[in-house]
């Protein structure tokens, strides 16, 4: 085991806990990180098509996880013809979040000790895999955003005004109620 996301992990080991709870942690954040991987796409597809067809875009029901499986939103992110240098990290996301959540654990026989820290040292490599195409699917999103005007800035100002609208409704519902 070489891998500093392995050894980070393993370094939790120093918090009391057993083995056990460390492989349940670290696939837990895998598992969560590939969610959110499969949501980012789903995400990227509406946004692409936004800004590159957005009459069409308004008239179909919008890409979402429920619907779609992240086989079939990379499918139909190839479509749109993005280059195919992209759809290396994108697919190899998509195949380390696969075997992780349905592969993974129902093929590890785990006795010894040594075999758990290989485990935590797979779920690690699969990590990297599923944080890379994540990243890449976020940073597209954003691209795709930019050019609808959706920037950082605009969001962070519509969150501001969000909260000082519920400041002043807080306080008019605490001088109406008299507390």
């Amino acid at each position: 085991m070489n891998s500093a996301l392995t050894v980070k992990w393993l370094a939790r080991l120093e918090r009391p806990r057993s083995i056990e709870s460390l492989i349940s942690e670290v696939y837990g954040e895998a598992a969560l990180r590939g969610s959110l991987y499969e949501r980012e796409v789903a995400d990227l597809l509406n946004f692409y098509d936004l800004a590159e067809h957005p009459v069409a875009s308004m008239l179909r029901e919008p890409f979402n996880t429920d619907d779609w499986s992240l086989s079939a939103l990379l499918k139909e992110l190839k479509k749109r013809g993005l280059p195919p240098d992209l759809f290396q990290v994108l697919d190899d996301g998509k195949d380390a979040r696969n075997e992780l959540v349905h592969r993974l654990i129902g093929t590890e026989l785990l006795i010894s000790r040594v075999e758990k820290e290989m485990l935590i040292d797979r779920i690690s490599g699969l990590f990297f895999r599923i944080w890379r195409a994540h990243k890449l699917a976020t940073d597209l999103k954003m691209k795709f955003g930019e050019k609808l005007g959706i920037t950082e800035v605009r969001l962070q100002e519509a969150v501001r005004k969000r909260k000082e609208e519920a400041r002043i409704e807080d306080e008019n519902i605490e001088r109406i109620l008299g507390d």
